[in-house]
């Protein structure tokens, strides 16, 4: 089942161009790294797929429902009073609404001095509700979730917003930890992480049962991650099969085959030039030799014919030429040695 296509996508930001003629499918099961130097639109492309802005131009398929997305995103702004726990819990569409109610309805209910009929019988109907949606059940989940990711209890109840980086990252990972939805897209998940946690998304991330599309520039973790590499340029995108390793030597390949190309096309132009430069001279001093003598200057134009015939070759050689690959900007990649851990890939009870 294709999880997400898209067609001829163009992008400018404040009216300068981005990428344009993006197009690109993702089945379910892959996980594909979104790849290319830094400035070149790859958080701009996903906020886009998933709606949070739009595109100049071209199509966007999806295969599966907005419920079903789940995303990391490292630009995220949450308010204030949301806590670590709450933005978490929040995972479930109509849960926490009907704690909070439960919550207020149960403040109301101890501070009066007599029973309260109405608000009784409404405490009982939110607290069927929320019985029947199973909301211990994710409460227990969620709380799981934030054990696995090792933060601390304390740091439940913090404002989301004055977490550290990795400590939101964390957060953010455990939310999508206690929902599991069927399709993840994740902005940079390996930035802020201590590598406990590195280790622990590695294996998350292998063992996923959706699909998974991201960003991320260490090296290490995209080897270990990715079935696909989705490089993103200004003219478009390209698709090369395994990790980074394995794009870097197919890049390499690709390198030496179009500077061989390069060459050969150079070699043809210098061979080209040269003959419109003899025919050229070859045609002045012919015509020049035949004066008045007209069988003289129409034998002197035959060279007119092949003057023009080589140019026309330097034309379509120029049109279709081979054009080396430009440095408009280095790539910027982690790696490191690791210590190996097993101690995140087990459930924490």
């Amino acid at each position: 089942m294709t999880v997400i296509k898209a067609k001829n996508l163009r992008k400018e930001w404040n009216g300068i161009p981005l990428f344009k003629e993006v197009s690109f499918e993702i089945a379910e099961g892959e996980c594909v790294l979104l790849f290319g130097r830094n400035g070149i639109g790859k958080t701009t492309l996903l906020k886009g797929l998933i709606g949070r802005l739009t595109f100049e131009e071209g199509s966007i398929y999806h295969g599966l429902s907005s419920e079903e997305w789940g995303v990391l995103d490292q630009q995220l702004e949450v308010p204030g009073e949301v806590t670590a726990l709450d933005y978490v819990l929040s995972g479930s569409a109509q849960l926490p609404e009907l704690k909070r109610q439960l919550e207020a309805l149960s403040q109301r209910l101890q501070e009066q001095k007599a029973d309260n009929e109405a608000e009784l019988a409404e405490y009982a109907e939110v607290y069927d509700r929320y019985l029947q949606l199973d909301g211990y059940g994710w409460e227990v989940k969620a709380e799981k979730s934030l054990k696995q990711l090792k933060l601390e209890h304390a740091v439940w109840e913090l404002p989301y917003a004055s977490l550290s980086g990795g400590q939101k990252t964390r957060v953010q990972l455990a939310a999508l930890l206690a929902r599991q939805p069927k399709l993840l897209i994740l902005d940079e998940p390996t930035n802020h992480i201590d590598g406990e946690t590195m280790e622990w998304l590695e294996h998350w991330v292998c063992n996923y049962p959706g699909t998974v599309f991201y960003v991320s520039h260490d090296r290490t973790f995209i080897d270990r991650t990715a079935t696909s590499v989705l490089e993103l340029s200004p003219e478009g995108c390209r698709r090369y099969s395994g990790g980074y390793t394995q794009y870097r030597e197919q890049k390499t390949i690709e390198l030496r085959t179009l500077e061989g190309q390069y060459k050969k096309q150079e070699q043809e132009k210098e061979k080209l030039l040269e003959s419109i430069r003899r025919y050229a001279e070859w045609f002045q001093q012919a015509h020049r030799a035949a004066g008045q003598n007209d069988f003289l200057r129409s034998k002197s134009k035959k060279n007119v014919s092949r003057f023009h015939a080589k140019e026309a070759a330097l034309e379509r050689l120029n049109k279709n030429r081979v054009e080396l690959p430009r440095e408009t900007g280095k790539l910027k990649m982690k790696a490191g040695k690791r210590r190996v851990s097993g101690r995140f890939f087990t459930d924490t009870p």
